[in-house]
């Protein structure tokens, strides 16, 4: 069974060695960027998804990589599902589309007004909005 989940070529040594420094630079530089410009809570979320999907990473696909018929499903499954999401954010009113209260109460209780960033500009917010 799992050889047929697996495509037949293995990725060689020195390829998984490029491929982990490499991402592990990215997720390195990016958080230090984030931090840099947002501060701390934001790269704390999507740095740690960021970690989290490179120890994944490195245990499952990087050493054997998926056959395409494995690994496609799932992945429309969570395409879909992010866009169900999206969907459901923008009819129920909530997120950037409008000014809900409930989106601004979320928002200071995670990012305090002094780390928002105003709309467009990348430059940090006194007032906490745009």
């Amino acid at each position: 069974m799992g050889e047929a989940m697996t495509v037949s070529r293995q990725t060689s040594r020195a390829e998984q060695s490029f491929s982990l420094v490499a991402a592990a630079a990215f997720i390195l530089i990016t958080a230090a960027a984030g931090y840099r410009a947002i501060g701390l809570p934001p790269v704390v979320i999507v740095g740690g998804s960021g970690v989290a999907g490179f120890v994944m990473w490195y245990r499952t696909y990087l050493k054997g990589p998926l056959a395409p018929e494995v690994i496609l499903p799932p992945f429309l499954l969570t395409v879909a599902a992010l866009e169900v999401r999206m969907a459901e954010e923008y009819f129920t009113k909530f997120g950037p589309y409008d000014e809900s209260p409930l989106r601004h109460q979320l928002e200071r209780a995670v990012f305090p007004p002094r780390l928002l960033l105003r709309a467009g500009d990348g430059h940090r917010s006194e007032q906490g909005g745009a």
